[in-house]
């Protein structure tokens, strides 16, 4: 089953680095690239629980997640369930999280292999660089839309046939 979701991009950073998180989402706003920062869902958060919100937003209504790691990252008690929570969405998801590093911290579960963004207050080239590859991902067709499109193609051929068959009989 194909799915659309509500934002491209969910950003995940530790409180301190709000700041960071707020330049790039202005960036990605710019280049119009749907994404969820929490700071703009106030309203609709309060009185939820927070463990239900991330995962809704992590797992089920975003096709990414930014994250933004440091070491201030991986101390906090939230980011790290939060980061458990991506990585778990993550499974079976391929280029399902983007990092953006604040510094060279390691973050458990997130392979140093994988290729990142290094912060260097560049919000601009960080948000063209998620369009550029969500533009490749849509670029991209799942086996299965691809396995549906022949389908309906070949039904659409042999009705075709048929009726030609039919008409000139």
């Amino acid at each position: 089953m194909f799915k659309d979701y509500k934002y491209n991009i969910a950003l995940s950073f530790a409180e301190e680095e709000l700041a960071v998180a707020e330049q790039i989402a202005a960036a990605l706003k710019a280049k119009d690239v749907s994404y969820y920062l929490y700071t703009e869902h106030t309203a609709e958060n309060l009185g939820k629980k927070l463990m239900k919100i991330s995962q809704q937003v992590y797992g089920v209504d975003t096709k990414h997640v930014l994250m933004l790691t440091s070491e201030i990252f991986v101390k906090k008690y939230w980011t790290s369930i939060e980061s458990q929570i991506v990585q778990i969405a993550a499974e079976g998801k391929p280029d399902f999280i983007f990092r953006v590093k604040l510094d060279e911290t390691r973050v458990d579960g997130v392979p140093d292999t994988n290729v990142s963004l290094k912060w260097n207050n560049n919000a601009n080239e960080i948000a063209d660089i998620i369009k550029n590859k969500l533009a490749l991902k849509q670029g991209e067709q799942p086996q299965e839309k691809q396995r549906l499109n022949k389908v309906l193609i070949s039904i659409v051929l042999i009705i075709t046939v048929a009726v030609f068959i039919m008409w000139y009989s």
